[in-house]
């Protein structure tokens, strides 16, 4: 037979065991639990930290690319620049030039006027003295005595035909150059 009081102090301490082992089994799967969210999180955490190293690296790879992009866009506006300057100078000197010239030029225009203007007065003068004697053989209408006309008029030995052409000729030229108009 058994002893009843034998078995007894025996179940406290295996009732007792038995509910440590639940107990244990319990915080076991509670753990066990927790460690799954705990992965979960380290893993969805992981894979953040994956896309933002992808993004910073992105983001590392673009701005090197602004950055090249910028120097080379810095070097080609240098390039102009100087081309610009370059070009400016040679615009300068091309003025200037221009400018030496104009000058050249308006005081040949400016001489040119006066003469004309001298010419002109001399041309009025003699525009206002009567045909018949511009005709005259004596008439003097130059002071140069080297052509035919201007022997006749002096009443050089020159062949008749040759004077009355020429005197012909002087009196046709200034009737024609009064007659014209202004």
């Amino acid at each position: 037979m058994s002893n009843p009081s034998a078995a007894a102090p025996h179940e406290p301490i295996r009732q007792l065991l038995e509910g440590w082992q639940d107990d244990e089994d319990r915080l076991a799967n509670e753990y066990t639990a927790s460690l799954d969210a705990v992965e979960s999180a380290v893993r969805e955490l992981e894979e953040i930290g994956g896309r933002m190293e992808q993004r910073v690296a992105e983001a590392y790879e673009s701005l090197e690319q602004e950055r090249s992009q910028w120097r080379q866009q810095q070097e080609e506006e240098g390039r102009q620049r100087q081309r610009l300057q370059h070009d400016l100078g040679l615009a300068r000197n091309r003025v200037a030039e221009l400018e030496r010239h104009l000058q050249q030029r308006t005081e040949e225009l400016l001489e040119a006027q006066a003469s004309n203007n001298a010419l002109a007065a001399q041309l009025q003068e003699v525009g206002e003295l009567p045909l018949a004697e511009l005709a005259e053989p004596n008439a003097v209408l130059t002071d140069d005595f080297s052509d035919d006309s201007a022997a006749c008029s002096e009443g050089g030995e020159e062949s008749p035909g040759t004077c009355a052409e020429a005197e012909e000729s002087v009196a046709q030229r200034f009737a024609r150059l009064r007659n014209k108009p202004a």
